[in-house]
């Protein structure tokens, strides 16, 4: 039993230090790209396990031309995070409307979950990467 739990501990740290080459690799790409926030880098009191890599545009439209030329190359990307207090179930539960917390509907948006997951390879970094930056 003890052996079967060290391979797989091996295995999720392996996984681990996969994900953060790709986020570095990433970070470094988009980095290079003006007008365009990236995540908070990690430091010694706070590591992520990077599930979603989320940027943040100086405005909705510079988004939304982002989008635009995703759809148009087939590159994969999600609006995230949408305000929760506008979501259907608490717009109708509690009557929340927009302007009820302004930064947050600022922030949500500007931002976008960009493709990310383990596998990804370096050349479909470089091509998410030339993609948006050709797109702000």
């Amino acid at each position: 039993m003890l052996f079967a739990e060290l391979v797989a501990t091996s295995a999720a740290v392996a996984a681990t230090r996969s994900r953060r080459a790709k986020i570095d690799a990433l970070s470094d790409l988009l980095g290079r790209l003006e007008g365009l926030e990236l995540p908070a880098a990690d430091d010694a009191d706070h590591r992520r396990s990077w599930f979603v890599y989320v940027v943040l545009f100086p405005d909705t439209a510079a988004r939304e031309r982002v989008v635009a030329a995703f759809e148009r190359e087939g590159i994969g990307y999600n609006r995230y995070l949408p305000s929760i207090h506008l979501q259907p179930y608490m717009r109708e539960r509690f009557g929340f409307e927009e302007g009820l917390c302004p930064v947050a509907e600022d922030v949500s948006s500007r931002s976008l979950a960009l493709p990310f997951f383990t596998g990804i390879e370096a050349a479909a970094q470089e091509r998410v990467t030339e993609v948006l930056g050709s797109s702000l």
